[in-house]
């Protein structure tokens, strides 16, 4: 062997044998179980009442450090109930230790079950070892800590009825000067209800200058998982202010598998206030959503649920506010759900006192564009007001997607603004007051014909043959327009008109939107002897020129060529004109004893 080498390895054992022999020495030395009243004096100095179970002992890795069994801890300063922690460790300075003095440099929990009254008293507890330069020290010297490494394992926090679980948190260079230090963080939220936990995941660097109150973050890594399939990604940078509880974050990015929103926030404690602002990418929430099972009996409402557990946090920064004023902002090129593709979306919403008001809403939807505000009252029953206007839609495209039992074309063009209360989508419906207008621009019901509906009554009374060319299956109609209101579940259309060739059609009717039926009046008037050019030839007086009213009622699903039939009361009034006709002739004009007879015998047979 060389001889450097030789002196090198020997040099090596004499350093390990010097240390050994003087921590050997230290450990013999000096008693730490005599620390323990020092260890709960100071931290009694600082508002937590301590009491150290078992005794104190030594460990020697990874570093030089004094090892603590269970102990428990409250603080009515802090808002700290009875606590516990299964074990310690405090890490030890050489050059104190050399001393016989105890400074802690790092300092690892293990089990902790921690229950607070306050998350601002708690933040301030968690903050009192981070002493930077200057240490919190015993009366005598004797003990100190300035703790710029923690680690927090497997531990737990009750707050209120929030529980959060399997906490482990890291840092390193921990100062209250406000250079920066890295930070880790991971927990479970429990959500109860046999909900599984949310889990958030946190990483990145802080600073805290305790003087001034201000906590800064740089890129800020948020990762919570457990709302969708999907991991949501936080990214963040910005600065708080603790003294009063303000700050602005001027780098925000928020991740979501393929979907990225970035913008920036402000808010403030006292007064309430926030201002956010996002705009995005495409959202794609068929890819985000959970599958639901399809041999569920209720799978479309499930889907609906999960949906609807989603839309929450648009106005949940909002609503959090408590009386307080805020603004958010948020811009997407489109938003996919179940299919339904919605263009460029703009939401414009804001808060003051117990309201929130949707300034604007606007996107473009199924080859038109929809545009709406609103108001939500908070309280027990939410309460709204709303305008909406829908302009352009592509029916088509619209029912395939909302109403498939529904089978009509057409461009629509809507007006609608009234108020609603309730705590469902159900009891909305079914409790909104609203009015507006409507206009469909070239209709066609493809299971319905109106034409052929008339032209079977006309035949009662012309007794034409029948016909041999098959009718077409719907009804191509002229632009349609109507007034309407909706109240109790249904949309009534007060005054509608509409035609098609010679046919002219009025009316009004009830949708009923909940049970998914209809039942509407169509009052038919024919101007000329022909309905169409591919229709038919009217002769009779009885019927041309003439209103003639039909009923169409069924519900969406089974809605066809059946749904539309004649009114009973005109058919009935129809026939007996036809039979007074065939029994009596009073060629004087004037009516008969015979006549009056026949009159009373067929009003007993139609009960008219």
């Amino acid at each position: 062997m060389p001889r450097i080498l030789k002196f090198s390895v020997i040099a090596v054992l004499l350093v390990f044998l010097v240390l050994g022999a003087v921590l050997a020495y230290l450990m013999f030395a000096i008693d730490i179980n005599s620390y323990k009243p020092q260890i709960e004096q100071t931290a009694k100095d600082q508002g937590i009442e301590l009491n150290i179970q078992g005794q104190l002992g030594w460990s020697v890795f990874p570093n030089i450090a004094i090892s603590i069994g269970e102990t428990h801890f409250q603080s009515a300063q802090y808002g700290v109930e009875p606590s516990s922690i299964a074990s310690a460790s405090l890490a030890l300075k050489w050059p104190e230790l050399l001393r016989k003095q105890l400074a802690v440099s790092a300092l690892t929990i293990d089990s902790a079950n921690i229950h607070i009254t306050s998350l601002d008293s708690g933040a301030a507890a968690a903050a009192i070892p981070a002493s930077g330069s200057e240490p919190v020290s015993s009366p005598d010297g004797s003990f100190s800590l300035a703790v710029d490494q923690f680690a927090l394992r497997n531990s737990q926090i009750q707050y209120d009825d929030i529980l959060i679980k399997n906490l482990d948190a890291t840092t390193k260079g921990v100062n209250l000067q406000g250079d920066p230090f890295t930070l880790s963080l991971g927990l479970d939220y429990d959500q109860g209800l046999d909900k599984a936990p949310l889990h958030l995941g946190l990483s990145g660097n802080a600073g805290f200058d305790q003087r001034q109150g201000e906590l800064t973050l740089a890129n800020m890594l948020i990762e919570l998982k457990g709302v969708t399939p999907t991991p949501l990604i936080i990214n963040l940078t910005g600065n708080l202010n603790t003294n009063v509880m303000e700050g602005t974050l001027n780098a925000l990015t928020l991740s979501l598998g393929d979907t990225r929103l970035t913008g920036s926030a402000t808010f403030s404690k006292t007064p309430k206030s926030l201002a956010l602002n996002l705009s995005g990418t495409d959202l794609n929430l068929d890819e985000l959503l959970p599958a639901t099972n399809p041999t569920d009996g209720d799978a479309e409402t499930a889907k609906e649920a999960e949906a609807a557990q989603l839309l929450p946090p648009l106005f949940a920064p909002l609503a959090l506010l408590d009386g307080g004023s805020g603004e958010v902002n948020l811009t997407l090129e489109a938003l996919v759900y179940d299919g339904i593709t919605l263009t460029k979306p703009q939401l414009l919403a804001s808060a003051s006192g117990n309201k929130i008001v949707v300034n604007q809403f606007s996107t473009g939807i199924f080859g038109g564009t929809v545009t709406a505000d609103a108001t939500f009252t908070n309280s027990k029953t939410p309460k709204i007001s709303f305008k909406k206007q829908l302009r352009d839609i592509d029916m088509a495209a619209a029912m395939d997607k909302l109403a498939s039992e529904v089978d009509i074309t057409g461009t629509l063009n809507m007006g609608i603004s009234g108020t609603t209360f309730g705590n469902s989508g159900d009891a909305l419906i079914a409790n909104t007051q609203a009015k507006g207008v409507l206009e469909i621009k070239d209709p066609t019901l493809a299971t319905v014909n109106i034409e052929k509906s008339y032209c079977e009554l006309a035949a009662l009374v012309e007794k034409t043959p029948a016909r041999q060319e098959p009718w077409p299956a719907g009804t191509r109609l002229n632009n349609l327009v109507s007034d309407y209101h909706m109240a109790d579940g249904n949309l009534i259309l007060d005054d509608y008109s509409t035609g098609m060739g010679n046919l002219k059609l009025t009316g009004n009717g009830v949708i009923d939107i909940i049970n998914q039926a209809f039942n509407i009046r169509v009052v038919t008037l024919l101007d000329g002897d022909r309905t169409s050019d591919s229709g038919c030839e009217i002769k009779s007086t009885r019927v041309r020129n003439k209103k003639i009213p039909f009923i169409c009622k069924d519900s969406f699903a089974k809605a066809g060529a059946g749904s539309c039939k004649p009114d009973p009361d005109f058919v009935k009034g129809l026939l007996q004109e036809k039979l007074l006709d065939k029994l009596i002739d009073d060629k004087d004009g004037e009516e008969s004893e015979k006549s009056k007879a026949v009159k009373g015998l067929l009003k007993g047979i139609f009960g008219g």
